[in-house]
């Protein structure tokens, strides 16, 4: 008995430390596609804070809705092979143990952890697209890139002013001593 409990234990444990993210069914109506798209892109974040963001996949049967040059080329399955140039102290987690989604499936992964240095960083989610030539597998690399992820104070998410020189100017209540209490 005592052992039987143990098994259950680890097996739970197990099954949720793998579960970190849902596949979200709002994107089965879907043909194919990556959420967020690299227009959308990734939130920033901050040194010492966690981040905790959602990939949401959704895996098509031809290979040309990936790439117009392979249509007629059938998916078997896309598997996610790595996300390259991630912040220090983030990681990935897909919503199965293989990171391995088949044709006309929804999928995810969660990229969370806590950042550890400032910068801003060009993320590629690189999969191995399985297809078949002639009934036999056929590995195909592929890489969905254009994603940013920006921790700290960057370029591209700072407001690169300087607040030196602010006033305040019809201060409510009115009268006011024109002054901020921090």
């Amino acid at each position: 008995m005592k052992n039987f409990i143990i098994i259950t234990f680890c097996l739970f444990s197990f099954s949720f430390t793998h579960s970190q993210c849902v596949p979200d069914p709002i994107y089965a109506d879907s043909t194919f596609g990556v959420w967020p798209t690299p227009q959308t892109n990734f939130p920033a974040g901050d040194i010492g804070v966690f981040y905790d963001e959602v990939v949401y996949f959704k895996v098509p049967r031809d290979a040309g809705n990936i790439d117009s040059a392979a249509a007629g080329t059938y998916i078997d399955s896309i598997v996610l092979s790595s996300v390259s140039n991630l912040p220090p102290g983030l990681t990935y987690q897909c919503d199965i143990p293989s990171c391995t989604w088949n044709y006309d499936s929804i999928g995810c992964a969660t990229i969370s952890g806590t950042p550890t240095t400032n910068g801003s960083y060009q993320i590629s989610l690189d999969a191995t697209v399985w297809t078949q030539i002639f009934l036999i597998p056929f590995p195909v690399a592929y890489s969905f890139d254009g994603y940013t992820i920006n921790i700290g104070l960057t370029s591209n998410n700072s407001l690169g002013s300087s607040f030196s020189n602010l006033t305040l100017q019809d201060a409510i209540p009115n009268p006011s001593n024109l002054s901020l209490i921090h």
